[in-house]
């Protein structure tokens, strides 16, 4: 085979890679919606942060027809408070080394309780419950004021 050649097949390979598994989802209407959101995590936490907060606005709690939409959304908040596990705060990275790891532990724990918080969200609103899924999105704006409090 010469170059050429093999630069097509190399290219040829990967469309068919790349494309396929979104091709497969999608021709047979089966979507994974954590797989695309995966696909499009932000690389900073600071871009993960705005997205949580987007994901979190976009849901309107006091209309019942858009309970489907924002259970996704909700869904959305929660893959993204995880992954800011995968950061560390620029307030932590700050301190004594003798503080970060406990200081860590806490962030992620705090992230593990908003991510609990968004999970009940997405089922309050899958279950038609407005009501709790108002409370829990007040529960989710105090729960940013005290992280970004003690964190950023």
């Amino acid at each position: 085979m010469n170059k050429q050649a093999v630069m097509k097949f190399v290219f040829a390979f990967s469309i068919l890679a790349l494309g396929a598994p979104s091709f497969a989802q999608n021709a047979f209407g089966h979507i994974n919606f954590s797989q695309q959101i995966e696909a499009a995590l932000p690389g900073s936490l600071h871009d993960t942060m705005k997205a949580m907060s987007r994901a979190l606005k976009s849901i309107d709690a006091e209309d019942a027809s858009k309970n489907k939409d924002n259970a996704e959304a909700a869904d959305q908040f929660v893959a993204l408070v995880l992954h800011a596990k995968a950061f560390t705060p620029d307030s932590i990275a700050d301190m004594p080394a003798s503080k970060r790891s406990d200081a860590k532990s806490r962030y992620d724990q705090m992230l593990d309780q908003t991510a609990a918080l968004g999970r009940q969200l997405a089922d309050a609103f899958r279950h038609g419950d407005n009501k709790k899924a108002a409370d829990l999105m007040d529960q989710l704006d105090a729960a940013k004021k005290h992280g970004h409090g003690e964190f950023k």
